[in-house]
């Protein structure tokens, strides 16, 4: 700096400390994080302790929200009952395999909804149990009432129990990681990464798996891909070789058919969900309703009649609060079920049920929402019926947001992106380039850059994966990918110094773009989020926390492209060079938003909205749907209420 006089080198000294200061205190930040994000193997027992209880109170939540939702206790929970019927009995291992000794005797299973978590929990329990039923038997709604009367009665060191829809599963992931990966996903204080015995790194969720600290209540087994379900039940007796505590739902069918190809479980004893009594049925629905004279007809036919298309229709939970629902309004009449054409077979009062199921609830006013017309009660069923089609192809019972665009073709997802994209940055880049240089420049500027970033855009969406961001999760960082992005920040921070062909400036531009490329690594190292621990997750609060996490890494990827833009031009043209950097951090941000979930999934959104398949405001419409008992909540996503219910609307003959 000698030619530059003590007064200019005085200045840029203070400038190089400013820098090199700001870098040492972001790599230290960073390796407190990463050393706080990477605890020992020795985690302080009190810490494994509290983010149980946060696993418990976001179970509780959940679940108890849940119960409410789907207006389970409304009037009343119907009485279902299980015991070890023949078929249950023909899928089961031997008696002294389940309860793991030789010479073990039957058990007496026989009992009623709010005593299955006895079976698990007195003196010498059962460590494993498989329900099996018919469609609509009540196995979810007996896993929430389960999950619930667990963690009710769970102290000290008893294991959390998960409820978790089985179907998202692919069997060939080992099942204790699956289990894992959705219990941290959804408990941000189980994301930590821990070391386990063998010096490996695992999250604390893996090793509570592990360790048997969380008991995971498994339901729809039978929902995942019928070629799967021998695979999914060597690999649940795989787990369960490992000492693994849990409990299974299936339909009956495609559970023998399992077994049949793969095996009985070892040590998990087998009950069936029974036939609802026709006289409970009978009193549900006269005791549950405001004029029990309506219901007068149906009532004596169910006490007197056995072996009826009706009887054997209202035999099931599911049918029972689909008819409750149908007819709750006081200008319908229940004797339809007895004398109308469709009447006349089981198959057919079921359809009718399934068909009139969201005309009911969106023409009654439910909770805080009020009564809908029937022309906006049949747009609401078109609507859920596009919904349903579009899970159907995907071949999955979950809604989950961050992958409806699987449900558009990968190419029309790029083009649409990169269309979006164009006019944008070509509007901005040239605006910032005619400030000082006219019209001609501008032009020439917006026509250079706007096809420019929509290629690159395109190009970044090639092979992507889209996924929600996680809430708060510190990750560890391996060496390499801050040795990289070091070089990657420097070198362009360099490269953008040197275009000036003044030497101090590309020194500037080289500490700067180091300093932009280790915030280029805390945005990587931390996923932004806000909340506490142990408040329970949902599809809503899942995208808020994408779209925070979206912004602020594209607000933080925007600046820095606009500090390094900026330095490509010396001090006497900063009027040029803060558009400059306006319009580079712009451009930045915007290609870093789009290849997020939240980024894509607004352009789904919006591709689904012309195309009339959905509405535009989605996620207002879906909390709707599940607010009248059509949709069902499990963790962040949604699912229709009942499996049935998405596959009567994604019937090709459905209207």
């Amino acid at each position: 700096m000698r030619h530059e006089g003590r007064e200019n080198a005085d200045q840029y000294s203070s400038i190089f400390g400013l820098v090199i200061a700001g870098i040492v205190a972001m790599v230290s930040l960073l390796v407190w994080l990463w050393r706080k994000g990477s605890a020992a193997a020795g985690l302080p027992g009190e810490l494994t302790d509290a983010a149980l209880r946060s696993l418990a109170r976001a179970q509780t939540e959940q679940w108890k929200a849940e119960e409410t939702a789907r207006g389970i206790r409304d009037p009343w929970l119907l009485p279902v009952r299980w015991h070890v019927s023949p078929r249950a009995r023909a899928v089961m291992a031997s008696w002294a395999s389940v309860m793991e000794r030789p010479g073990a005797r039957p058990l007496s299973l026989d009992g009623a909804h709010d005593q299955l978590a006895e079976v698990l929990t007195k003196p010498g329990s059962l460590r494993r149990l498989v329900v099996v039923g018919e469609p609509g038997a009540g196995k979810s709604i007996l896993m929430l009432q389960l999950a619930l009367q667990l963690l009710k009665r769970r102290v000290g060191p008893d294991p959390v129990p998960v409820l978790l829809p089985i179907a998202g599963w692919n069997p060939d992931q080992p099942l204790d990681d699956w289990i894992a990966e959705r219990v941290a996903a959804d408990t941000p204080s189980l994301a930590r990464a821990v070391q386990a015995p063998d010096g490996t790194w695992r999250t604390l969720a893996r090793d509570l798996v592990a360790d048997g600290r969380i008991m995971p209540i498994l339901d729809g087994l039978d929902e995942i891909a019928p070629a799967q379900h021998s695979a999914a039940l060597a690999a649940i007796a795989a787990s369960a070789g490992a000492g693994q505590k849990y409990v299974i739902t299936s339909r009956t069918e495609p559970y023998e058919a399992a077994v049949k190809a793969a095996g009985s479980l070892a040590h998990a004893a087998v009950v069936e969900l029974q036939p609802l009594s026709p006289n409970d049925v009978a009193r549900y629905l006269v005791e549950g309703s405001d004029q029990t004279s309506r219901w007068n007809d149906v009532a004596v036919h169910l006490t007197s009649s056995t072996d009826t298309p009706l009887t054997n229709a209202l035999s099931t939970p599911l049918m029972v609060w689909l008819a409750r629902t149908v007819y709750r309004h006081p200008a319908t009449d229940p004797a339809q079920l007895l004398e109308a054409p469709w009447a006349i077979e089981q198959a057919g009062i079921e359809r009718h049920l399934l068909g009139k199921l969201v005309a009911a609830v969106y023409t009654t006013a439910v909770g805080k929402r009020s009564s809908r017309t029937p022309a906006e009660a049949e747009q609401a069923r078109r609507r859920l019926a596009g919904l349903a089609r579009l899970l159907q192809r995907q071949r999955t019972y979950d809604l989950a947001w961050w992958r409806l665009s699987e449900s558009l073709p990968r190419g029309a997802i790029q083009i649409v992106s990169a269309l979006a994209i164009w006019p944008i940055v070509g509007l901005v880049v040239g605006l910032a380039a005619g400030l000082d240089n006219g019209a001609d420049v501008a032009i020439m500027a917006g026509l250079e850059s706007g096809p420019m970033a929509a290629l690159f855009t395109a190009l970044a969406l090639t092979n992507q994966k889209w996924g929600h961001a996680s809430r708060m999760k510190l990750r560890r960082l391996p060496g390499r990918r801050v040795f990289v992005a070091l070089l990657f920040g420097s070198t362009v921070g360099l490269a953008a110094g040197l275009l000036t062909w003044r030497a101090l400036d590309s020194m500037l531009g080289f500490a700067i773009g180091s300093t932009m490329a280790v915030i280029f690594t805390f945005v990587t190292a931390v996923t932004f989020t806000g909340g506490r621990d142990e408040r329970a997750v949902s599809p809503v609060s899942l995208l808020a926390e994408d779209r925070t996490a979206t912004l602020v890494d594209g607000a933080m990827g925007g600046l820095a492209a606009g500090l390094v833009a900026g330095l490509a031009f010396p001090v006497p043209q900063a009027p040029a060079g803060l558009p400059s950097a306006l319009a580079a951090g712009l451009t930045v941000a915007l290609m870093y938003a789009l290849p997020h979930a939240w980024g894509i999934f607004v352009i789904t959104r919006a591709g689904l909205a012309m195309s009339r398949t959905t509405p535009l405001r989605l996620m207002v419409f879906l909390r709707e749907a599940h607010d009248r008992g059509v949709l069902r909540q499990a963790g962040g996503v949604y699912q229709f209420r009942h499996s049935r219910l998405q596959d009567h609307l994604a019937d090709p003959t459905t209207p």
